[in-house]
């Protein structure tokens, strides 16, 4: 071979190293290009279900506010009740003691103090069956919330732990 010929076939082969080179770097350039996407993908699904968390949680906080509320609620209406047995019990010239043993059993039951100054002025001015129709209203509404936080509770202990950013 002569040196024009070497220096032919080694440019060459040169050249073929080159365009592997680049084939290779041009199929590194690519898996990254799909590695980043996969990540975005994955980054953008994280960040949805944590928007999600962030919803139930301030959602079921507001739900406990307003359970915490009710729950204020039925103790006024409670005390006005005890007020009110309490009341009829003594008022009770008959002496009947299913009535006394009744309002003794209810007054003990609620355990509560004799504290009426929280009790709404709309509350003491309902009659016994609209106050009874009134706690149960409450009551019903307790219920409604309990219901939606506990639903909101599966939901945030449904949602893996891997995909809440920050959670290892």
């Amino acid at each position: 071979m002569t040196k024009t010929s070497q220096e032919y076939f080694q440019n060459i082969i040169t050249q073929l190293q080159a365009k592997e080179e680049v084939s290779q770097l041009k199929l590194q350039v690519q898996e990254e290009h799909e590695l980043r996407s996969v990540t975005e993908s994955c980054l953008i699904e994280n960040s949805i279900t944590w928007n999600r968390v962030k919803a139930l949680a301030t959602d079921t906080d507001s739900i406990c506010h307003d359970v915490e509320q009710n729950v204020l609620r039925i103790r006024q209406c409670q005390r006005e009740l005890k007020k009110r047995v309490g009341m009829t019990s003594q008022a009770c010239l008959t002496g009947s003691v299913q009535h006394n043993s009744l309002a003794a059993a209810l007054k003990e039951g609620l355990q509560l103090e004799d504290n009426d100054e929280d009790v709404p002025t709309e509350i003491r001015q309902l009659s016994t069956q609209q106050l009874l129709q009134h706690l149960g209203a409450i009551t019903g509404d307790v219920e409604q919330l309990i219901a939606k936080a506990t639903v909101h509770t599966s939901s945030l202990l449904d949602i893996s732990p891997s995909s809440v950013p920050g959670y290892s």
